[in-house]
């Protein structure tokens, strides 16, 4: 059973529109998704610092977003290949603000997501490109479990009170400290090179800085929680464990909730279909599916949890409870 199908059976319910019957499948699902952690809502990744790039120099104007490298920096922006893109890495003078590359012209030319506006300027400008800012793995990003360092046996803290820009802004205004990276900090949403022709792959994920600034590949392995994604096409399915029943009891739930709400409205109170009883039969329906589908799910949910469970004596990490869906302190 697909959304198209889930739709047409809500569609039995007078004055349940089609669009609305699909509105209230995806509300279902949403609802679903935020009420226990699932196994396919468990994801892996990872991000790849790359090396500082400093060969060359530049030519910077204030007031232009253009960056001219001489030969040498051209060619070392050239080398570039795989990943992070010249387009994922940042800009700057040592001791200046951070800018992001947006474009690069494959000659000789970066062009970062705002003018230059800084005290140094000119010809035979030395400069640093490395990677600041990391997106997200997944557009439904909610949150991390772990960011591993195996290379140096380490757990990197997004969680401590020192993971918040206050405190970079207090213990490194000026990003000046590179080693290892201890900490992953919010930065903000990726709105790199909106409005322009060169809108980041990235737009609209959550980026995160690392500090110190790292300056040396270096491999992270990300583990993290999904939202999950929502029903668009009508052949779309809930992801496995859910069954599409499931989703469709809870939509019911909330379309004989809705339906009550009309009472009084489009028919006289007391007359009709008893929408409260119906609503209250569909929420038992779906709570005896549920508990079926929670016991098939655990045994993958915890095997993915007990493999990228954060030792205690690293960092003093919370634990993550399969039990709660919550992480504690």
């Amino acid at each position: 059973m697909a959304l198209r199908d889930m739709a047409n059976e809500l569609t039995s319910i007078p004055k349940m529109s089609g669009i609305f019957a699909q509105t209230l499948a995806n509300r279902a699902l949403q609802k679903i998704y935020d009420e226990s952690s699932w196994s396919f809502q468990m994801g892996e990744s990872g991000w790849l610092a790359p090396n500082l790039i400093d060969a060359g120099t530049v030519t910077l104007t204030v007031g232009s977003d253009q960056v001219v490298g001489d030969a040498t920096a051209a060619a070392a922006w050239l080398a570039i290949s795989g990943l992070p893109l010249i387009t994922q890495r940042q800009f700057r003078l040592s001791g200046y603000a951070i800018y992001n590359i947006i474009a690069f012209n494959g000659a000789n030319t970066i062009t970062l997501d705002r003018p230059w506006m800084e005290a140094v300027f000119g010809a035979g400008q030395d400069y640093e490109m490395y990677q600041v800012y990391y997106p997200a793995p997944v557009s439904d990003f909610k949150r991390f479990i772990t960011v591993r360092d195996f290379t140096n046996d380490a757990n990197l803290d997004f969680w401590s009170w020192k993971a918040k820009q206050a405190y970079l802004a207090d213990a490194d205004p000026q990003r000046s400290i590179y080693q290892n990276p201890e900490l992953v900090v919010p930065w903000g949403v990726d709105q790199r090179g909106v409005g322009t022709p060169n809108v980041s792959a990235t737009v609209g994920r959550m980026l995160f800085e690392l500090w110190p600034h790292q300056v040396t590949q270096l491999p992270l392995s990300l583990y993290f929680v999904r939202n999950g994604l929502l029903l668009v096409n009508p052949e779309d399915a809930a992801p496995y464990p859910l069954t599409d029943e499931l989703v469709l009891w809870r939509a019911k739930e909330l379309a004989y909730e809705w339906k009550a709400s009309q009472k009084g409205e489009d028919s006289q109170r007391g007359s009709g279909a008893d929408w409260l009883l119906l609503m209250q039969a569909a929420h038992l329906e779906y709570k005896d599916r549920l508990k079926d589908i929670k016991m098939r799910d655990r045994d993958l949910l915890d095997a993915f949890l007990t493999k990228v469970k954060r030792p205690g004596s690293v960092q003093g990490g919370p634990f993550y409870s399969a039990i709660t869906g919550r992480a504690t302190v």
